[in-house]
C-alpha cells in the first residue's frame, strides 16, 4: 500500500513538473514582445504560396471599389505575406522568389512580393536601385524625416490599414499601420535574420537609422486601380 501511494505521488509530481516546463517554455518564447510571428510561431497555411497568389489574382479583380481593394491589400501584407515569408534568411545578394527557399535581400523582398501579387513593376531594377527611386515611383504622400519620433508621429496620423514603403540609410521594407499597432515588415540584415514582422519601437534596424523616407503604397489610387484590373 505504501509503495502504491509513493507511485501515485511520483506520477503527480512528474505531471505537475511537465506543465511547469511547458508553461515556462511558452513564456520564454514571448519574452521579445516587440516581435510578432517569429519563424517558430508561424502556422503553416493550408495552401501553397503559388496557389495563394492564384487566389489573389482572381480575387483582386472582383472588387468594385478601390477602398475594398486597399483593405484587401493590407490584409494580404499584415496576415498572409508575413506567414509565408517569415523565416526566409537575408543575404546581400539574395533574390529568391520562393519563401523559405534560399535567401532574400531587403530590396528584393519588397519588389518580389509586389511582383508576385500582380503589380506591374520593374522588379529587378527597383530592387537594385536606391530605395528613394522605388518609393517615388510607387507611392504617394512621400515624406522625409531625420528623427524616429517624428516619423512615428507622422505614421500615427495616417489612415489605418495603410501599407507604406520605407527607405532607411542602407535598408528598406514595408511599414504596416494596423489601428493602434505599427509594424515593420522587412528582410532584416542584422545577424542575417531575414524576413520578420516587428513593432517599430523594437526594430533595431529602424531605430539605428539616421534618415527615413516613407511613402504610402496603398493610397496610390492609380496604382491600386491598375492592380485591380
Amino acid at each position: 500500500m505504501k509503495n502504491k501511494t509513493l507511485f501515485i505521488f511520483s506520477i503527480l509530481f512528474i505531471g505537475i513538473g511537465s506543465i511547469f516546463i511547458i508553461k515556462k517554455t511558452k513564456t520564454e518564447l514571448n519574452l521579445d514582445v516587440g516581435k510578432t510571428l517569429l519563424s517558430s510561431d508561424v502556422v503553416e497555411d493550408s495552401i501553397s504560396y503559388t496557389n495563394f497568389l492564384i487566389d489573389v489574382k482572381n480575387k483582386k479583380t472582383e472588387f468594385l471599389k478601390s477602398d475594398d481593394a486597399k483593405k484587401y491589400l493590407f490584409d494580404i501584407y499584415n496576415e498572409k505575406i508575413s506567414k509565408y515569408w517569415i523565416g526566409t534568411k537575408w543575404d546581400f545578394n539574395g533574390t529568391t522568389r520562393n519563401p523559405n527557399e534560399g535567401t532574400i535581400a531587403c530590396g528584393y523582398f519588397v519588389t518580389n512580393v509586389l511582383a508576385d501579387l500582380g503589380f506591374k513593376i520593374q522588379r529587378v531594377k527597383l530592387a537594385q536601385d536606391v530605395s528613394s527611386k522605388m518609393i517615388n515611383e510607387l507611392c504617394v504622400n512621400v515624406k522625409r524625416f531625420g528623427d524616429f519620433n517624428k516619423l512615428k508621429e507622422y505614421i500615427e496620423k495616417q489612415p489605418n490599414h495603410s501599407v507604406f514603403i520605407i527607405g532607411l540609410d542602407f535598408h528598406t521594407g514595408y511599414v504596416l499601420k494596423a489601428n493602434e499597432k505599427i509594424y515593420f515588415l522587412h528582410s532584416n540584415y542584422i545577424d542575417n535574420e531575414g524576413v520578420i514582422k516587428e513593432e517599430i519601437d523594437y526594430s533595431k534596424a529602424l531605430r539605428s537609422s539616421k534618415s527615413f523616407m516613407i511613402g504610402n503604397l496603398s493610397e496610390n489610387n492609380e496604382l491600386i486601380s491598375n492592380w485591380m484590373k
